[in-house]
């Protein structure tokens, strides 16, 4: 990002959509942590969770986990096609394909962690 914003100018806007992209999988993780949060009465301070929704709110939180992995992926791929795109402009939309391709990982994650918080309960 910072590297081809100095090399090469016009490179600011372009390095951030690819510096920004790993960022998502913390964003997920958010999202899941305050459903959680909210949902389990942690913002009301009125618990009431049986042992079957624990359980199922550390494995909603370890899928977004484990799934938020692959941003380290994502952020080698995306620090290549910075280096692609400032060599050669052309390239920009071939790497953010690649980019966000780990993506995909990330996203089922959440969607996972979503279906655990429904399938046990805490969304009505």
């Amino acid at each position: 990002g910072i590297g081809a914003a100095t090399e090469k100018s016009g490179m600011f806007g372009k390095g951030m959509v690819f510096s920004i992209l790993p960022e998502t999988q913390a964003i997920y993780g958010l999202l899941i942590a305050i459903l959680l949060m909210a949902f389990t009465g942690m913002f009301t301070k009125q618990f009431d969770v049986t042992v079957n929704q624990g359980m199922a709110v550390i494995g909603a939180g370890l899928a977004v986990g484990i799934a938020g992995l692959s941003a380290i992926g994502q952020g080698i791929t995306a620090s290549a096609a910075i280096g692609a795109t400032t060599r050669n402009p052309d390239a920009m939309g071939k790497g953010l394909i690649f980019a966000v391709m780990s993506e995909t990982f990330a996203i089922f994650g959440l969607l996972v962690a979503i279906l655990i918080i429904f399938g046990v309960g805490l969304m009505k």
